[in-house]
């Protein structure tokens, strides 16, 4: 009878240090180890207890997102700082978009563009008939992604390399597509970066017809491609932030025209 009452309370002790282990915690035992799965703030650490990112945190900020009207040349975000040239790239943000007559109408919409000497689609993020399009060095590469319009947040990153030509297109953390271009191009220094609108000239030549409707927040620029278990990171929680990035969101300047409000986003979490 004893034999079988230890048994007993040696499984409920196992079962109960095994529960304890496996609850979410926010405690990193040193600079090499975590406790716990991290899933948001701290370090962020796998399964196995290491450190993914050590320096990198979700922080809980008052930032203000920003939305667009569509139809106009006066919303946009501009980054006036110095553009390097980019054989490699990831770019990371979070997008609310309500298909209606406007995106029926607008066949070319731009997200993000970023236009240097040798073409003003150097880079661009667009919505061209519902689907989303990319322009690498000039050059149009359709990805196939056609799920964003549904008036949800959604985390979209894109990294593009020089060498292969490779571009992945990530939707919520997952790859949704890859495709080959810009192989052996560079983005040249120098250029402007600008959300919400399409340029036809460095900084400039925006078109009512091209102008982003909805929201955009969290804007981030890489000269690195990063690892899908980054992007999944960043797409955990709309507060997620890495190292190593190159243009902040907190970096564009916004016109007074343009919209600014709690990110949709953050309702989610």
């Amino acid at each position: 009878m004893a034999f079988t009452y230890l048994t007993i309370r040696s499984i409920f002790v196992v079962f109960v240090l095994s529960a304890f282990q496996s609850i979410k915690t926010v405690n990193c035992n040193s600079e090499d180890t975590c406790k716990g799965v991290l899933d948001n703030c701290c370090k962020y650490c796998d399964n196995q207890g290491q450190v993914l990112h050590k320096d990198d945190v979700c922080k809980s900020r008052n930032r203000k997102a920003t939305f667009f009207d569509g139809n106009n040349i006066n919303q946009y975000g501009i980054f006036y700082g110095p553009s390097p040239s980019l054989n490699t790239l990831t770019i990371s943000l979070w997008t609310t978009v309500w298909y209606d007559d406007y995106y029926k109408n607008n066949a070319f919409v731009a997200m993000v563009s970023y236009a240097d000497s040798q073409t003003h689609n150097a880079f661009v993020l667009i919505i061209r008939n519902s689907s989303l399009d990319i322009y690498i060095v000039g050059v149009k590469i359709q990805t196939g992604v056609n799920d964003l319009l549904d008036g949800k947040p959604h985390h979209l990153a894109v990294t593009w390399e020089s060498s292969s030509g490779q571009i992945n297109v990530y939707k919520d953390g997952m790859i949704r597509s890859t495709k080959v271009g810009g192989k052996s191009k560079s983005l040249k220094a120098g250029g402007q970066w600008v959300i919400g609108q399409d340029q036809d000239f460095v900084g400039g030549g925006f078109e009512k017809n091209d102008a982003f409707k909805g929201e955009i927040d969290f804007v981030y620029v890489w000269n690195e491609k990063l690892t899908s278990r980054e992007i999944k990171f960043l797409a955990k929680n709309c507060n997620s932030e890495l190292d190593g990035y190159i243009i902040a969101y907190d970096d564009f300047k916004f016109s007074k025209a343009t919209n600014l409000r709690k990110p949709t986003c953050a309702k989610t979490f």
